[in-house]
Protein backbone atom coordinates (compact mmCIF):
# COMPACT_ATOMS: atom_id res chain seq x y z
CA UNK A 1 0.00 0.00 0.00
CA UNK A 2 2.79 2.26 1.08
CA UNK A 3 4.53 1.97 -2.09
CA UNK A 4 0.96 2.08 -4.70
CA UNK A 5 1.13 5.56 -2.87
CA UNK A 6 4.63 6.61 -3.41
CA UNK A 7 4.40 6.16 -7.11
CA UNK A 8 1.27 7.44 -7.47
CA UNK A 9 2.37 10.77 -5.53
CA UNK A 10 5.98 10.57 -8.10
CA UNK A 11 3.54 10.70 -11.18
CA UNK A 12 1.91 13.65 -10.09
CA UNK A 13 4.83 15.40 -9.16
CA UNK A 14 6.37 14.31 -12.54
CA UNK A 15 2.65 15.71 -14.51
CA UNK A 16 3.56 19.03 -12.83
CA UNK A 17 6.96 19.67 -13.60
CA UNK A 18 5.87 18.75 -17.23
CA UNK A 19 3.63 21.38 -17.50
CA UNK A 20 5.85 23.82 -15.78
CA UNK A 21 8.06 23.11 -18.48
CA UNK A 22 5.47 23.81 -21.28
CA UNK A 23 4.99 27.34 -20.07
CA UNK A 24 1.47 26.68 -18.61
CA UNK A 25 0.97 28.01 -15.35
CA UNK A 26 0.38 25.98 -13.03
CA UNK A 27 -2.51 27.10 -9.84
CA UNK A 28 -2.22 24.74 -6.93
CA UNK A 29 -5.58 22.75 -5.77
CA UNK A 30 -5.95 20.14 -3.08
CA UNK A 31 -6.65 17.10 -3.99
CA UNK A 32 -7.41 13.65 -1.99
CA UNK A 33 -5.45 10.21 -3.31
CA UNK A 34 -5.33 7.63 -1.10
CA UNK A 35 -6.12 3.91 -0.44
CA UNK A 36 -7.71 4.04 3.10
CA UNK A 37 -9.83 6.59 5.18
CA UNK A 38 -6.45 6.00 7.40
CA UNK A 39 -3.83 7.44 5.02
CA UNK A 40 -4.57 10.80 3.44
CA UNK A 41 -2.26 12.33 1.16
CA UNK A 42 -2.60 15.88 -0.24
CA UNK A 43 -1.18 16.29 -3.61
CA UNK A 44 -1.27 19.58 -6.46
CA UNK A 45 -3.72 19.19 -9.21
CA UNK A 46 -3.74 21.05 -12.09
CA UNK A 47 -6.59 23.77 -12.27
CA UNK A 48 -7.59 25.37 -16.30
CA UNK A 49 -6.65 28.53 -16.94
CA UNK A 50 -8.04 30.88 -20.07
CA UNK A 51 -6.68 30.09 -22.94
CA UNK A 52 -3.49 32.87 -24.96
CA UNK A 53 -4.75 35.04 -27.10
CA UNK A 54 -2.99 34.36 -30.08
CA UNK A 55 -0.83 36.91 -31.70
CA UNK A 56 -2.43 37.28 -35.46
CA UNK A 57 -6.38 37.37 -35.61
CA UNK A 58 -8.39 37.97 -38.17
CA UNK A 59 -10.80 41.23 -37.52
CA UNK A 60 -13.88 38.95 -37.13
CA UNK A 61 -12.03 36.71 -34.34
CA UNK A 62 -10.66 39.91 -32.67
CA UNK A 63 -14.32 41.32 -32.74
CA UNK A 64 -15.50 37.80 -31.70
CA UNK A 65 -12.79 37.72 -28.58
CA UNK A 66 -13.55 41.90 -27.64
CA UNK A 67 -17.33 40.96 -27.73
CA UNK A 68 -17.07 37.82 -25.28
CA UNK A 69 -15.24 39.19 -22.94
CA UNK A 70 -15.87 42.29 -22.99
CA UNK A 71 -19.41 43.63 -24.27
CA UNK A 72 -21.06 40.22 -23.86
CA UNK A 73 -21.79 40.97 -20.43
CA UNK A 74 -24.32 43.37 -19.14
CA UNK A 75 -22.84 45.85 -16.80
CA UNK A 76 -21.90 47.75 -19.54
CA UNK A 77 -24.93 49.40 -20.86
CA UNK A 78 -26.11 50.49 -17.80
CA UNK A 79 -22.62 52.10 -17.41
CA UNK A 80 -22.87 53.44 -20.98
CA UNK A 81 -26.28 55.01 -20.26
CA UNK A 82 -25.11 56.97 -16.91
CA UNK A 83 -21.57 58.14 -18.93
CA UNK A 84 -24.30 60.05 -21.68
CA UNK A 85 -26.33 61.14 -19.22
CA UNK A 86 -23.59 62.43 -16.83
CA UNK A 87 -22.27 64.62 -20.59
CA UNK A 88 -25.62 65.94 -21.50
CA UNK A 89 -26.36 67.23 -18.19
CA UNK A 90 -22.60 68.88 -17.75
CA UNK A 91 -22.67 70.31 -21.53
CA UNK A 92 -26.45 71.13 -20.88
CA UNK A 93 -25.17 73.24 -17.56
CA UNK A 94 -22.03 74.69 -19.10
CA UNK A 95 -24.78 76.07 -22.49
CA UNK A 96 -26.84 77.54 -20.02
CA UNK A 97 -24.46 79.06 -17.66
CA UNK A 98 -22.51 80.36 -20.96
CA UNK A 99 -25.69 81.63 -22.62
CA UNK A 100 -26.82 83.18 -19.56
CA UNK A 101 -23.62 85.02 -19.11
CA UNK A 102 -23.79 86.56 -22.96
CA UNK A 103 -27.23 87.73 -22.02
CA UNK A 104 -26.45 89.70 -18.94
CA UNK A 105 -23.39 91.28 -20.99
CA UNK A 106 -25.83 91.99 -23.19
CA UNK A 107 -28.35 93.52 -21.41
CA UNK A 108 -25.62 95.62 -19.29
CA UNK A 109 -24.23 97.02 -23.13
CA UNK A 110 -27.57 97.55 -24.34
CA UNK A 111 -29.05 99.40 -20.67
CA UNK A 112 -25.36 101.84 -20.72
CA UNK A 113 -25.92 102.65 -24.36
CA UNK A 114 -29.78 103.74 -23.62
CA UNK A 115 -28.56 105.50 -20.70
CA UNK A 116 -26.16 107.22 -22.26
CA UNK A 117 -28.37 108.06 -25.39
CA UNK A 118 -30.94 109.15 -22.73
CA UNK A 119 -28.19 111.69 -21.17
CA UNK A 120 -27.09 112.88 -24.10
CA UNK A 121 -30.82 113.70 -25.87
CA UNK A 122 -31.84 115.53 -22.62
CA UNK A 123 -28.69 117.63 -23.17
CA UNK A 124 -29.03 118.70 -26.53
CA UNK A 125 -32.77 119.68 -25.59
CA UNK A 126 -31.46 121.63 -22.34
CA UNK A 127 -28.85 123.30 -24.82
CA UNK A 128 -31.71 124.23 -27.33
CA UNK A 129 -34.38 125.52 -24.87
CA UNK A 130 -31.65 127.55 -23.35
CA UNK A 131 -31.07 128.83 -26.98
CA UNK A 132 -35.27 129.14 -27.58
CA UNK A 133 -35.43 131.20 -24.80
CA UNK A 134 -32.45 132.97 -25.21
CA UNK A 135 -34.05 134.22 -29.00
CA UNK A 136 -37.00 134.73 -27.23
CA UNK A 137 -35.34 137.63 -25.07
CA UNK A 138 -33.16 138.21 -27.83
CA UNK A 139 -36.66 139.06 -29.32
CA UNK A 140 -38.59 140.51 -26.94
CA UNK A 141 -35.42 143.44 -26.33
CA UNK A 142 -35.24 144.44 -29.67
CA UNK A 143 -38.82 143.83 -30.99
CA UNK A 144 -41.35 145.07 -28.29
CA UNK A 145 -39.04 147.30 -26.40
CA UNK A 146 -37.65 149.33 -29.62
CA UNK A 147 -40.46 151.78 -31.38
CA UNK A 148 -39.91 151.31 -34.01
CA UNK A 149 -38.77 147.57 -34.01
CA UNK A 150 -35.09 146.49 -34.28
CA UNK A 151 -35.96 143.81 -35.92
CA UNK A 152 -37.65 142.36 -39.02
CA UNK A 153 -38.41 139.05 -40.92
CA UNK A 154 -35.13 139.19 -43.27
CA UNK A 155 -32.88 139.53 -39.72
CA UNK A 156 -34.69 137.24 -37.79
CA UNK A 157 -34.51 134.67 -40.17
CA UNK A 158 -30.69 135.56 -40.91
CA UNK A 159 -29.93 135.13 -37.28
CA UNK A 160 -31.69 131.97 -37.36
CA UNK A 161 -29.98 130.18 -39.99
CA UNK A 162 -26.64 131.23 -38.80
CA UNK A 163 -27.53 129.67 -34.64
CA UNK A 164 -29.55 126.51 -36.20
CA UNK A 165 -26.42 123.97 -34.44
CA UNK A 166 -27.49 125.45 -31.45
CA UNK A 167 -30.90 124.13 -31.53
CA UNK A 168 -29.87 120.45 -32.29
CA UNK A 169 -33.12 118.97 -32.04
CA UNK A 170 -35.51 121.14 -33.81
CA UNK A 171 -35.63 121.58 -37.36
CA UNK A 172 -36.90 125.03 -37.48
CA UNK A 173 -37.99 128.07 -35.46
CA UNK A 174 -40.86 130.80 -35.91
CA UNK A 175 -41.83 133.13 -33.18
CA UNK A 176 -45.53 133.87 -32.31
CA UNK A 177 -46.49 137.13 -30.13
CA UNK A 178 -49.25 137.22 -28.05
CA UNK A 179 -52.39 139.43 -28.76
CA UNK A 180 -56.32 139.94 -27.41
CA UNK A 181 -59.25 140.97 -28.76
CA UNK A 182 -58.94 144.31 -27.98
CA UNK A 183 -55.35 144.47 -29.70
CA UNK A 184 -56.48 143.05 -32.84
CA UNK A 185 -57.05 145.66 -35.12
CA UNK A 186 -54.06 147.59 -33.99
CA UNK A 187 -51.94 144.66 -34.50
CA UNK A 188 -53.68 143.64 -38.01
CA UNK A 189 -52.71 147.32 -38.61
CA UNK A 190 -49.18 146.98 -37.68
CA UNK A 191 -47.99 144.15 -39.02
CA UNK A 192 -50.25 144.75 -42.75
CA UNK A 193 -52.17 141.82 -42.27
CA UNK A 194 -55.03 139.97 -40.79
CA UNK A 195 -54.63 137.03 -38.19
CA UNK A 196 -55.86 133.28 -40.31
CA UNK A 197 -56.62 130.16 -39.00
CA UNK A 198 -54.85 127.15 -39.27
CA UNK A 199 -57.17 125.00 -40.22
CA UNK A 200 -60.42 125.92 -42.52
CA UNK A 201 -63.60 123.90 -42.38
CA UNK A 202 -63.28 123.24 -45.84
CA UNK A 203 -59.47 122.76 -46.42
CA UNK A 204 -56.49 121.88 -43.81
CA UNK A 205 -53.78 124.26 -43.70
CA UNK A 206 -51.11 123.30 -41.74
CA UNK A 207 -47.83 124.31 -41.04
CA UNK A 208 -47.25 123.96 -45.23
CA UNK A 209 -50.26 125.67 -46.45
CA UNK A 210 -50.69 128.93 -48.06
CA UNK A 211 -51.33 131.83 -45.70
CA UNK A 212 -52.44 134.11 -48.32
CA UNK A 213 -55.51 131.45 -49.03
CA UNK A 214 -56.70 130.55 -45.63
CA UNK A 215 -59.65 131.80 -43.88
CA UNK A 216 -59.37 134.85 -41.29
CA UNK A 217 -59.30 134.05 -37.93
CA UNK A 218 -63.16 134.38 -36.12
CA UNK A 219 -62.76 136.49 -33.27
CA UNK A 220 -61.43 135.08 -29.99
CA UNK A 221 -60.58 136.13 -26.72
CA UNK A 222 -56.62 136.15 -27.76
CA UNK A 223 -54.42 134.81 -30.29
CA UNK A 224 -50.90 134.02 -31.14
CA UNK A 225 -50.61 134.63 -34.32
CA UNK A 226 -46.76 134.08 -35.89
CA UNK A 227 -44.79 137.20 -36.67
CA UNK A 228 -41.29 135.65 -37.78
CA UNK A 229 -40.07 132.73 -38.96
CA UNK A 230 -36.60 130.93 -40.66
CA UNK A 231 -36.99 131.25 -44.31
CA UNK A 232 -38.17 127.53 -44.45
CA UNK A 233 -41.27 128.05 -43.00
CA UNK A 234 -42.20 131.91 -43.55
CA UNK A 235 -45.44 130.18 -45.17
CA UNK A 236 -46.23 129.89 -41.43
CA UNK A 237 -46.40 133.72 -40.60
CA UNK A 238 -50.09 135.45 -39.40
CA UNK A 239 -51.50 131.98 -38.47
CA UNK A 240 -52.85 131.66 -35.21
CA UNK A 241 -50.78 129.20 -33.31
CA UNK A 242 -53.86 129.01 -31.39
CA UNK A 243 -56.49 127.59 -33.54
CA UNK A 244 -55.77 124.73 -34.62
CA UNK A 245 -58.44 121.49 -34.09
CA UNK A 246 -59.27 120.76 -30.42
CA UNK A 247 -59.86 117.02 -30.05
Amino acid sequence: MTGAAARSARVGAAAAAEMEGKGGAVSVGLGFLGMGLDRVRLLPLPLPLPRPLPEKLSSKALRGHVYSNYLGSRWWRPLLLLWLLAFTLLAHSLFYNGSSEAVHKRRDSLASMCDERARMLQDQFNVSMNHLQALAILVSTFHHAQNPSAINQATFARYAERTAFERPLTSGVAYAVRVTHAERDHFERQQGWSIKKMYSSNKKYGPSGDAAAAEIREPAEEYAPVIFAQDAYKNVISFDMLSGVVR
